[in-house]
């Protein structure tokens, strides 16, 4: 069994529950689909968690815009929560080997794996940490023809926009709840968001990771003390209140 988590957001908070809950079912394979660190109070904690926890990672564009310096498409109070993290993560001229170990791991995380028939993905295959998938893009050819263009892929694990759910090569979306949390797959080729673990944004406030078997896609839900996070959060000058009022709605 292997579970999957995306979108950390530096919520300690989170990920502690999460990762609880996948202990209780006595799942020892984690995957991470990315954006450890971005818009929370919490990075440094974060990122030893997920490389203690997971087999891999996977970089989103907020790991990428932290190592990298980027971040020229973030709206400007994501861009200043980028400078931020970096600036609590980047190693300082006397930095301990710990702290350069740390900044080195999230500065190599790879963009993409395929494992098999599956393919683990940030945004999309075409571009790792800058494609979004919406739901309303299932009504896309193009975009679908573009997503599904590897015949050798039967599932395709994705986050980035907060929405879990699964997308079919014919131009379906289900939501969890269209699905009852249960997926089966099939012949035909699927691409599913695991949504996000720290920063939820279907109007649901717990925690979004899934399980998947080789067959069976599993949405789970998992309630976390956001109130916390968002105290926290609100105590940074750098981060915009706006993430923390966010985690109360769920969006």
């Amino acid at each position: 069994m292997l579970a999957l988590i995306s979108d950390i957001h530096s919520n300690t908070e989170a990920l502690g529950a999460v990762l609880e809950d996948i202990r209780a079912k006595d799942i020892k394979d984690i995957v991470c689909l990315g954006d450890v660190v971005g818009y929370g109070p919490n990075p440094v904690e974060c990122v030893d968690m997920i490389r203690e926890a997971t087999r891999f990672c996977l970089q989103g564009n907020h790991d990428e815009a932290v190592t990298e310096g980027g971040g020229e498409d973030f709206r400007p109070q994501a861009k200043l929560a980028a400078e931020w993290t970096r600036s609590v993560l980047e190693p300082k001229q006397d930095a301990d080997a710990v702290i350069k170990d740390r900044w080195q791991w999230l500065s190599q995380l790879p963009k993409v794996k395929k494992e098999g028939d599956v393919f683990f993905v940030h945004g999309s295959p075409r571009q790792p940490t800058k494609e979004y998938i919406f739901p309303r893009d299932a009504q896309s050819p193009s975009k679908m023809s573009a997503l599904f263009n590897d015949p050798t892929v039967r599932v395709i694990f994705g986050g980035h926009t907060h929405i879990p759910g699964v997308w079919t090569r014919g131009g379906e979306f289900f939501s969890p709840d269209d699905l009852c949390n249960i997926y089966m797959v099939g012949e035909s080729p699927v691409y599913v968001n695991v949504g996000s673990v720290g920063q939820p944004r279907d109007n649901n406030t717990h925690s979004s990771y899934v399980t998947f078997d080789g067959d069976t896609i599993v949405f789970r839900r998992v309630p976390y003390n956001h109130e916390a996070t968002s105290a926290k959060i609100l105590a940074i000058k750098e981060l915009d209140e706006f993430f923390a009022k966010r985690l109360a709605l769920g969006r």
